[in-house]
């Protein structure tokens, strides 16, 4: 009867903690920078933006070579200019390949998180690399190959700078 409960337990324990609601933090808009540049990043990509742009940013995650169930996802934006006009703050939201799977990733690379539209409507005063920043923490726990989730929470940095251009 124990060897039955076990794994019966272990099984519903798996259920719970996968049907878990994770947590999308708000945008945390930074004025001052230096919070934003204390902040280590484990892969950073860099990309120019163009006046009259409609951008959508957004972060990749990629389980490598395992699961990885994503628990919270928190952000920081930062940007030396107002270039969005009066659209209002940045906003993002899950995707639905990452609602669809569940909140696990799976082995592969999938988009987490897409921003509303943001709209480049002013130049800079000086292009540089960073114009705008961008910081996503994710949080996950990795599946283990028997199904099992790992205790222990892990954290990737994916950064993104943006030079805004004519």
């Amino acid at each position: 009867m124990l060897k039955f409960i076990s794994p019966l337990v272990m099984v519903l324990l798996i259920a719970s903690i996968a049907t878990a609601a994770p947590s999308v933090s708000k945008v945390k808009s930074v004025k001052n920078r230096g919070e934003i540049d204390k902040i280590q990043c484990d892969k950073t990509v860099m990309e120019s933006i163009h006046l009259g742009d409609s951008c959508n940013f957004y972060v990749s995650f990629t389980a490598d070579n395992a699961k990885a169930r994503i628990n919270d996802i928190k952000f920081w934006f930062w940007a030396d200019k107002e270039y969005n006009g009066n659209d209002g703050l940045i906003s993002f939201k899950p995707t639905k390949e990452l609602e669809d799977a569940n909140w696990i990733v799976d082995n592969k690379t999938i988009k987490l998180l897409n921003s509303s539209d943001y709209n480049v409507r002013v130049l800079p005063d000086k292009p540089s690399d960073d114009n705008i920043i961008l910081k996503y923490e994710i949080l996950f726990n990795k599946i283990n190959p028997d199904d099992t989730v790992s205790p222990e929470e892990e954290r990737f940095v994916y950064c993104g700078r943006y030079s805004v251009k004519k």
